[in-house]
């Protein structure tokens, strides 16, 4: 549990999980230097129950690195990961290995379901005409994510070897739990389903839910921190690869507007890797793009010029 300035939610989170009908589990929680009460919310917790344990950071990294940090230090062969605003229901761990025993999956994915003010379930993923049943290999289950998130890994059941690359060793330092996700599903042998609900609130006002540097940093860095890795995997000519390049094409598409208006009109300057991931997935979109629509190329190579020479953090 990658904890941050969660004391609003955190005593729901952390009771919904010692609430467990599988009693054979440890809370590992990584407090990522909240400047709330989280951490005594924690720590009076832990004092009642010796299956939690707590570990802070020096400073706030983000949720990917405390998540990365908790998995590294926990000591059963098996995790999963609930962040400390959502909650599970209580026979949520049961289900899992339950399901993890019939099918020897090393990846067992749960229910998402979003929750109104009410408490009342407005969505979930996967959607209701789901087929729990079917068991996929790994890189099929991963390949159904690239287009859209047909399941969702948040909450999910995974074998602690899958994950022993933590963070992909590439130029990304900030490569995200997008990435690392399907890079991890697709290191699987068998990727199976159960109905377990897993807890969420949408906060509209979210920094995530907001278009900004960081926001567009996440997906370009997902997004180029992926193509490496088909490309290494794989070969640069294989079907997959070209399928993602296509898929970064688009995407730098729909978010150059935004680095334009965020950065040339309100004069913000970028980091240097973010001009360098805007590089790498604007050259991809040229790339695709510059025999059939010349004139459009020419104009997202002058903004690209404009973000790069005149906004560019020195």
């Amino acid at each position: 549990m990658p904890m941050y300035n969660s004391a609003s939610y955190l005593s729901k989170s952390i009771e919904s999980v010692l609430n467990q009908t599988y009693t054979n589990i440890e809370l590992i929680i990584v407090d990522d230097f909240s400047t709330d009460n989280s951490l005594s919310i924690a720590q009076h917790y832990a004092e009642m129950d010796k299956r939690i344990k707590i570990f802070t950071s020096p400073c706030n990294q983000g949720p990917k690195k405390a998540r990365d940090k908790a998995i590294s230090l926990s000591s059963g062969e098996w995790v999963v990961n609930i962040d400390s605003d959502d909650t599970v229901e209580l026979d949520y761990i049961k289900k899992l290995w339950q399901r993890h025993l019939e099918t020897n999956a090393d990846y067992i994915g749960t229910t998402m379901c979003e929750l109104d003010t009410n408490n009342n379930i407005v969505s979930t993923i996967p959607n209701k005409q789901f087929d729990y049943s079917v068991v996929y290999g790994g890189t099929e289950a991963m390949m159904r994510t690239l287009l859209s998130w047909e399941f969702s890994a948040g909450g999910a059941l995974w074998r602690k070897t899958i994950l022993s690359n933590l963070s992909t060793q590439n130029d990304y330092i900030n490569n995200t739990d997008e990435c690392d996700t399907r890079i991890h599903l697709n290191n699987c042998d068998k990727v199976a389903f159960v109905d377990a609900k897993y807890f969420y609130t949408q906060n509209v006002s979210s920094i995530s839910r907001k278009v900004s540097v960081n926001s567009i940093a996440w997906d370009l860095y997902s997004a180029c921190g992926l193509l490496d890795y088909f490309n290494q995997r794989y070969g640069k000519s294989s079907a997959l690869s070209y399928l993602y390049h296509v898929l970064v094409a688009q995407l730098f598409r729909e978010k150059i507007w935004s680095v334009y208006k965020l950065c040339v009109r309100s004069h913000i300057k970028l980091p240097h890797l973010m001009v360098n991931i805007l590089s790498k997935a604007y050259n991809t979109y040229r790339n695709q793009r510059i025999k059939e629509h010349y004139c459009e190329v020419q104009f997202y190579r002058m903004i690209m010029a404009l973000i790069r020479h005149r906004h560019q953090e020195s």
